[in-house]
């Protein structure tokens, strides 16, 4: 499982931190997020704040690399950073999210000559 930041500066550019979750130990921060996300198309304005540097990892390592949206139209618009370490969550946070979005995928992509750097 994975969660993505997407980022969109004024001139349109797209940039998403992506964060991969493994399981082990719960995580307070993405408990609150699943207790304030919109479920099935419709919209839902929580009340409780959530800082975004409780949600990546402490080691900031990453791999980088010009890609797609990850929706339709999956254009090739989007520069990805993608955390080196993941973030920890419970089983059941898993579960929870995946109850509230029983299909949350695209197709795979080709490759499309894509070319992956690290940065440390």
């Amino acid at each position: 499982m994975e969660v993505h930041f997407v980022h969109k500066s004024a001139e349109g550019d797209l940039g998403v931190l992506r964060v991969f979750l493994a399981e082990d130990e719960e995580n307070p921060t993405i408990g609150t997020l699943w207790n304030n996300v919109a479920v099935r198309g419709g919209s839902r304005r929580g009340e409780t704040f959530i800082e975004p540097n409780s949600l990546p990892p402490e080691e900031r390592s990453c791999f980088r690399y010009a890609g797609s949206l990850n929706t339709p139209s999956c254009s090739e618009v989007v520069n990805w950073a993608v955390m080196s370490q993941p973030i920890t969550v419970l089983r059941r946070q898993t579960d929870a999210f995946a109850n509230l979005y029983p299909m949350n995928a695209r197709p795979v992509q080709s490759l499309n000559r894509r070319f992956i750097r690290r940065a440390f």
